[in-house]
């Protein structure tokens, strides 16, 4: 079994790296990102509202869960 797992992460990784190269995330994608929070999002929003709200321009967030 243990054999099976070390296969699957390094299987698992190969992909992962493979996709890295041809998959350009957003910078502002928070979700399932390495040293990315729910609290850096929050942050994010809370500083995009505020710099908005300066200008009285109007900004919507979408989450999906």
């Amino acid at each position: 079994m243990a054999l099976l797992e070390q296969d699957r992460k390094f299987y698992e990784k190969t992909i992962e790296n493979r996709l890295s190269n041809i998959v350009k995330i957003d910078d502002k994608q928070f979700g399932f990102q390495p040293g990315k929070s729910t609290e850096d999002a929050i942050l994010y929003y809370d500083s995009c509202n505020k710099s908005l709200e300066q200008r009285r321009k109007n900004f919507s967030l979408s989450l999906l869960i």
